[in-house]
């Protein structure tokens, strides 16, 4: 539905804008001013008669096409999550922290595809999967505190591409540091929605 109306709307903007910039020779106009000179209004009517209904339906398709693009979006906003996958957000933030505090310490060198494999899971997987919950978190912590949590949790995640790329550059010695930061980061994290969470549920509560 979503993309249908995108497509309504581009179609729409193809056919206002198209016949906006129709131009109407003057020899189709007939001229009301004073011995026959041709006046803005004459301009303006000759360009109705020609291209004003193309133009209307044009500018109809895109209003229609916005409106059902907008109601779409809403509706995925607020769609019922399926509960047997609908993992609450603490427990998205605690399955985080699992896999950084389970990755292996000592030399890089010895285990790095294991850290690599892990360290994508977290970036492309479950970084992501949590970070769509944005309406959701907003509504649960307030704005104010979901600007809190994400600080923390942008350096978690910035500190996690650090340590990737480290991996990759064979740069050994940033992988200890950054790969602590990442766990700092998250530890972070949930507490700061731990904090907000709990006096938020109450509140919705009472």
């Amino acid at each position: 539905m979503r993309a249908a109306g995108f497509g309504l709307f581009l179609i729409g903007l193809f056919f206002a804008a198209g016949y906006a910039a129709r131009v109407v020779p003057e020899s189709a106009m007939q001229g009301t001013g004073p011995d026959g000179v041709i006046t803005p209004g004459d301009r303006l009517s000759a360009w109705g008669d020609v291209a004003g209904p193309a133009f209307g339906g044009g500018l109809a398709l895109m209003i229609l096409g916005g409106v059902l693009a907008r109601r779409a979006g809403a509706a995925l906003e607020t769609a019922p999550k399926d509960e047997a996958t609908h993992v609450p957000l603490g427990d998205q933030l605690a399955a985080m922290e699992k896999l950084l505090l389970e990755l292996p310490d000592g030399d890089p060198a010895t285990h790095t595809d294991e850290l690599r494999a892990a360290l994508d899971d977290l970036l492309e997987s479950k970084v992501p999967d949590f970070l769509e919950r944005r309406t959701e978190m907003i509504n649960l912590l307030s704005l104010g505190g979901y600007a809190g949590l994400m600080g923390a949790f942008a350096g978690m995640e910035r500190a996690a591409g650090r340590c990737w790329s480290a991996l990759t550059d064979e740069a050994w010695g940033e992988v200890p540091p950054t790969l602590k930061r990442a766990r700092l980061g998250i530890r972070q994290s949930i507490e700061l929605f731990e904090a907000v969470e709990a006096p938020a549920v109450e509140s919705a509560k009472a």
